[in-house]
C-alpha cells in the first residue's frame, strides 16, 4: 500500500438490524443495511460505489434469503450490473450431503454437490456454465487433516 492509503469500517447492530459502512482513501464506499425478519428470513440492501459493470459504476443489490433445517434460498436483484440483474441460489444440506444450485439472468448456471465421507475425506462434483457459454464439469475428492 502506498503512503497515505487507508480504509475504515463501521458496524452497528441492534434488534435484528445490522448496518455496515466501509470506505477508503480512494473515495470508494460500500454501505449495507440488513434485517433479520425472523430465525429463517432476512433481507438486505447493499450500495457499492465501485461494484457495477462499468469501471467506477455504482451497484445496488437487494437480497432476500431463507434458511431453515438445511434448506437455503436467496433471491438477489441488482442495479448497475448489465446482464446480471437477478440471481437465485438454492441449497440443501443434511447428514454430510450438500447440494447447491445458482443461476442468474446473465447465463451463469452452477450446480455442485459434496458428501462428507468422514475422517476428513469429502467427495465433490459439479457442473457450471458461464455467461459466454463456457462449460466445466468436475468430480474429485478433498482431504483435510
Amino acid at each position: 500500500a502506498a503512503d497515505g492509503d487507508w480504509a475504515a469500517k463501521a458496524v452497528y447492530s441492534a434488534n435484528g438490524v445490522t448496518i455496515t459502512a466501509v470506505t477508503n482513501s480512494g473515495s470508494e464506499y460500500d454501505l449495507t443495511a440488513a434485517y433479520a425478519i425472523n430465525d429463517m428470513l432476512s433481507a438486505s440492501v447493499n450500495l457499492d460505489s465501485n461494484g457495477g459493470t462499468a469501471a467506477g459504476a455504482d451497484e445496488t443489490i437487494v437480497k432476500v434469503a431463507y434458511a431453515n433445517e438445511g434448506i437455503t434460498a436467496a433471491l438477489s436483484i441488482k442495479d448497475g450490473v448489465v446482464g446480471n440483474e437477478w440471481a437465485v441460489a438454492l441449497g440443501y444440506a443434511a447428514n454430510g450431503l450438500a447440494v447447491n444450485l445458482a443461476v442468474d439472468d446473465g447465463g451463469s448456471e452452477d450446480l455442485s454437490a459434496s458428501y462428507d465421507l468422514g475422517g476428513g475425506m469429502s467427495v465433490l462434483a459439479g457442473a457450471n456454465e458461464g455467461a459466454a457459454g463456457d462449460r466445466a464439469f468436475f468430480i474429485g475428492s478433498k482431504m483435510s487433516f
